[in-house]
């Protein structure tokens, strides 16, 4: 007998979906579940087949979003589906520059306004909400069409024209769009993983994911590129370090990569990331077994820049940071945690190739100001396939004097 699919309305309101889990934190509504719809503290990761959310994620601010696109990322199975409805900010715009009114943008731009889970705090178009969706690991990004559903029947904000209820001739005013999560994280064919150069990053690259496949996962992994971990082997040599600190954990590869090339069984392995992750559980735990007699590897969830001051300065000489990769951010994260590198310890920061805000910081402040080093490399572990040319995401290389 075919098991049931576990399908989820997120933020029904009063539109109940049959056959579906209608979810909303509001308990006035009498959802089936009250939760947060962008958290999903109730439901658990790898347990669902569809989530359903009309008009819900231009509620959440920029983090909030980002962050509630991951957690449903989370909670789907591999193979299952994310199916968004939100205000269409190009077919608003181009309504206002032909019409010249406001009225009809009122609602889209800041909501109703009439409780305060209604004010809208995001909006996209098709590029942007793709990106968005790419980067918490979505593929298959696509429009759908609101007739071809099994909820066609539910006259909500997916099937909003201008004029109003004018589905026939109108001017759809809902950017409706789907993305799958993969049954297998994108990455470099094993074969050229197999072959790399340096056998060290590649028997540990290889390690590292037959643990998580075994966790059940199908977003990320290693964001590196074989080229940059090997430069980044190479300059360190034979160096061991005795405090490793990692700044933004997320899935774990790093934290793999640097704890077995850098670090013995007499080093401290910190890896400090605000969300927790499954996956990253799994490979610290695993991590601590393949270093022989190694007893002090923490994976430790909370915020990177609270924690600080549990260490005491002069005392990492070896510093991760990859947590949120905006200018600002960035700029608290060294400023804070520079003090606690021992002279003469090494500070990595990765991505300021790729992310504006990492490459602005490495540009004004890195370059001019530090012994910096920029590392790139070919064959971006994950989400390339086997595209040599993808841009490197880049590794800061700082030594502290």
């Amino acid at each position: 007998m075919k098991e049931k699919q576990i399908k989820l309305h997120l933020g029904c309101y009063d539109r109940k979906i049959p056959d579906f889990v209608n979810i909303d934190i509001r308990s006035d509504v009498n959802p089936d579940i009250v939760d947060d719809v962008f958290t999903l503290n109730a439901i658990k990761d790898n347990s669902v087949d569809l989530i359903y959310a009309c008009h819900v994620l231009e509620h959440g601010d920029y983090k909030e979003t980002e962050l509630a696109l991951k957690r449903w990322y989370s909670v789907l199975k591999p193979g299952g589906i994310l199916r968004l409805a939100v205000p269409d900010m190009e077919a608003h715009f181009a309504h206002y520059y032909y019409h010249r009114d406001l009225r009809l943008l009122h609602s889209t731009f800041w909501g109703s306004q009439k409780h305060p889970y209604d004010y809208h705090k995001n909006g996209w178009d098709f590029n942007k909400l793709k990106k968005d969706l790419k980067s918490a690991g979505f593929a298959s990004v696509r429009r759908y069409d609101w007739r071809e559903t099994e909820h066609f029947h539910v006259d909500d904000y997916s099937q909003t024209y201008f004029p109003h209820m004018d589905k026939e001739n109108g001017k759809l005013m809902s950017l409706n769009v789907e993305a799958k999560k993969l049954s297998k994280a994108p990455r470099v064919d094993l074969d050229i993983i197999k072959n790399w150069k340096d056998k060290e990053v590649s028997k540990l690259v290889r390690e590292y994911y037959k643990i998580w496949d075994k966790a059940g996962k199908s977003r990320g992994g290693m964001q590196q590129a074989l080229g940059e971990v090997t430069k980044v082997k190479k300059i360190i040599g034979d160096r061991k370090f005795k405090r490793f600190v990692e700044l933004g954990v997320c899935d774990a590869g790093s934290l793999w990569l640097y704890g077995l090339m850098f670090c013995t069984q007499e080093s401290q392995i910190i890896g400090i990331d605000k969300n927790y992750e499954e996956g990253a559980a799994l490979i610290a735990t695993k991590l601590r077994a393949r270093i022989p007699g190694c007893k002090d590897v923490q994976y430790v969830v909370g915020d990177c820049n609270h924690l600080v001051d549990q260490f005491p300065d002069q005392s990492i000489d070896l510093l991760h940071i990859d947590a949120d990769h905006d200018y600002d951010k960035v700029s608290v994260y060294f400023e804070n945690w520079y003090p606690k590198v021992a002279s003469g310890g090494i500070i990595l920061i990765h991505d300021t190739n790729a992310h504006e805000g990492s490459i602005k910081f490495r540009k004004e402040v890195l370059e001019p100001n530090f012994d910096h080093q920029l590392i790139t490399g070919e064959w971006l572990i994950t989400n390339s396939h086997n595209d040599h040319t993808q841009i490197s995401p880049g590794i800061s290389f700082i030594r502290k004097k």
